[in-house]
């Protein structure tokens, strides 16, 4: 199978793309917004029209906004679902399978988490070969510092404290588990049409921000202070549903 991946540059598609190249079973052309600009109809319209004919599936990953460093405006809702209308516009006229992500922020009343629910809402309206796995707080080799795993981990290494910024309840989801889906989505459309779905990728069991700072804390024959900065607990990164 001939893969384009969209957002080259970003954590999922450069986790992706390791994965793939790992296992050597497919052809993957990765694309950022400097070779296809996706907010340019045009242009995404003239790559499609000359290169449907070399991919079978489209793996959406790019996204505007979302980070907790920066308070995003209005355009990040607009520009999301653009990018997404010209994909998606793309790969129903081509008859191409399109693995599109939303994520947890979904449940927020933010920019980001609009727009993901309303391309949730958009792919849960076409009844095939759309499959939409939403993530909530995915994590893997590229990560970066700034979150928590992968942070805290840097932490760890260079005995500096643990920080958890207040306990709560998570719905981690591991990388290699994303591609493992994926690869079962690939196998199935190569036998047909498959059925449009929406995926929730988290485990069957919620794990304590405290419970991975132990975790990372027994990692070696040592270990680190770990500081809580805001005490309390809650639950709002997590989904009640899950996908088996």
């Amino acid at each position: 199978m001939n893969i384009l991946i969209t957002g080259s540059d970003g954590f999922i598609a450069q986790e992706l793309y390791d994965y793939f190249k790992r296992d050597n079973e497919h052809h993957i052309i990765m694309m950022n917004k400097y070779k296809l600009p996706l907010l340019d109809t045009n242009k995404v319209e003239k790559w499609f029209n000359a290169n449907s004919n070399k991919i079978n599936i489209v793996i959406h990953t790019a996204a505007i906004g979302g980070s907790r460093l920066i308070n995003d405006n209005a355009d990040v809702f607009f520009d999301n679902i653009e990018m997404f209308k010209n994909i998606y516009n793309n790969c129903i006229k081509y008859n191409l399978l399109l693995i599109t992500f939303t994520s947890g922020a979904e449940d927020f009343e933010n920019y980001l988490g609009i727009a993901k629910k309303a391309i949730s809402s958009i792919c849960n309206k076409v009844s095939k070969n759309i499959i939409n796995l939403k993530i909530y707080n995915c994590f893997g080799n590229h990560g970066l510092k700034t979150r928590f795993i992968e942070g805290n981990i840097i932490n760890y290494i260079y005995n500096k404290n643990i920080i958890i910024h207040k306990n709560r309840f998570f719905d981690f989801f591991y990388s290699e588990d994303v591609y493992k889906i994926i690869c079962y989505f690939i196998n199935n459309y190569k036998k047909g049409n498959i059925n449009t779905q929406s995926i929730n990728c988290v485990y069957k069991e919620k794990t304590l921000l405290s419970d991975v700072a132990e975790i990372i804390n027994s990692v070696d024959n040592k270990s680190v202070n770990i500081v809580t900065i805001n005490y309390g607990l809650d639950i709002e990164y997590c989904t009640e549903d899950y996908w088996e």
